[in-house]
């Protein structure tokens, strides 16, 4: 049953949760118990039929140089995505990695925001005779529009070592625009 007293965006169901007015998202960053049953919905029906994005696009990938040292995280966080390129909220689905530099196992932190804060790390790894040249799967939380997406190479070598990167995602609408 709802109750449909308090209108449109207000609309409560049964339970009290409120039914929201039926263009609404959630928001971000998200708080659980803020958003309604119909930002939900549409926040979940874009997440699987938003338009998506390679960045860089018909470029070359993005060089990501590890610091001198095994496992040091004293490299340079380097932007793959810059602040201001993607004008919706967004989420990140896979991560190309290529043209691993040396034999090496590593590991690429992945970093969102003006205080670039930690999203997840993922794991690579070159031996003598392969390198695994991979796109891997990433999960992270919804990122606003605008917001930078930068990216740390540490490796298990004591020289610095490189990796090329790229990102797909997808925005939480039907266009990029």
């Amino acid at each position: 049953m709802f109750n449909t007293a308090t209108g449109g965006g207000s609309m409560k169901t049964g339970n009290g949760e409120r039914l929201g007015a039926i263009n609404e998202h959630v928001t971000v960053p998200y708080v659980p118990g803020e958003n309604s049953i119909y930002a939900h919905l549409n926040t979940n029906y874009y997440h699987v039929h938003g338009a998506s994005f390679l960045y860089p696009d018909k470029a070359a990938p993005v060089t990501l140089t590890s610091n001198a040292g095994a496992w040091s995280e004293a490299g340079a966080i380097i932007t793959v995505i810059p602040a201001n390129t993607i004008i919706k909220p967004f989420d990140l689905h896979f991560i190309s990695a290529t043209d691993i530099s040396n034999t090496l196992d590593g590991v690429i932190d992945i970093f969102a925001g003006p205080d670039l804060i930690k999203l997840t790390s993922i794991d690579v790894s070159r031996t003598s005779n392969f390198s695994r040249e991979i796109q891997a799967r990433i999960q992270v939380a919804q990122i606003p529009a605008n917001w930078r997406i930068g990216c740390r190479f540490s490796d298990s070598t004591a020289n610095a070592q490189t990796v090329k990167v790229k990102f797909q995602g997808h925005v939480y609408s039907t266009s990029l625009t």
